[in-house]
């Protein structure tokens, strides 16, 4: 049987189960493995078998709930090659992806925008929000350790505790702006110090964590409960 995997078709032995594909992917390491739907995302145990035409992502393990006063702007943005193929896999879970270059006093970020993410109809009062990332300048080695909304969107029920609203570990603030901090750890951060080892790129962008995984992994953790 076939499943996507990251974005590529794997074949796969009939009935493996997410303990098979991380034996032949073994790059996978530690990962969780996602299945995605026509709702979202959903983590899958290592007992599980896949299907035939599953689509699954691999990424770093979540950390929920883990600044600067701004003269900023925006600048033409030229991406490279890397940025280029990354961009690629991006545009097979997102679209309306808006990419440039943000300094944030004497620190140039890339900044990419994915505009229009759908939002789980059970835990907000809206359908969909625009997503910020801002990459450090030493991306891929280090990823961001959270991303922005463009609104202070209000949650069901008690509330997303994650959603500050500040930003924390050294992340620009970026309220006066209109973008809102999501404390979600995405594998690294601006803060060298926490969550690296989960983060796993690869000089070959299709091989290890990468845009795609950043997105996945932050539409994931804004739409779960938990």
């Amino acid at each position: 049987m076939r499943a996507v995997v990251n974005g590529k078709l794997v074949d796969l032995p009939d009935g493996a189960t997410v303990e098979d594909l991380r034996s032949r992917l073994p790059e996978i390491g530690n990962d969780d493995v996602m299945e995605e739907g026509f709702s979202g995302t959903r983590p899958l145990k290592n007992n599980e078998a896949l299907k035939e035409g599953s689509k699954v992502w691999t990424i770093p393990k979540i950390v929920k709930g883990m600044t600067v006063s701004i003269n900023s702007q925006s600048t033409a943005y030229q991406p490279d090659t890397r940025t280029y193929r990354e961009l690629g896999l991006l545009e097979k879970v997102a679209k309306n992806i808006v990419v440039g270059k943000k300094t944030i006093g004497e620190i140039q970020y890339t900044a990419v925008l994915i505009k229009g993410m759908p939002l789980s109809s059970t835990k907000f009062k809206v359908s969909n929000t625009d997503i910020l990332f801002l990459l450090p300048p030493d991306y891929p080695q280090l990823p961001p350790v959270g991303c922005y909304l463009n609104y202070p969107w209000d949650t069901v029920g008690e509330g997303d505790h994650h959603f500050t609203r500040q930003s924390h570990y050294g992340a620009p603030f970026l309220s006066k702006e209109g973008w809102y901090w999501y404390c979600v750890g995405l594998g690294g951060g601006f803060n060298r110090d926490k969550w690296l080892n989960s983060w796993r790129p690869s000089v070959d962008p299709e091989q290890g964590h990468n845009l795609a995984t950043l997105f996945v992994t932050a539409r994931h953790a804004i739409n779960s409960d938990q």
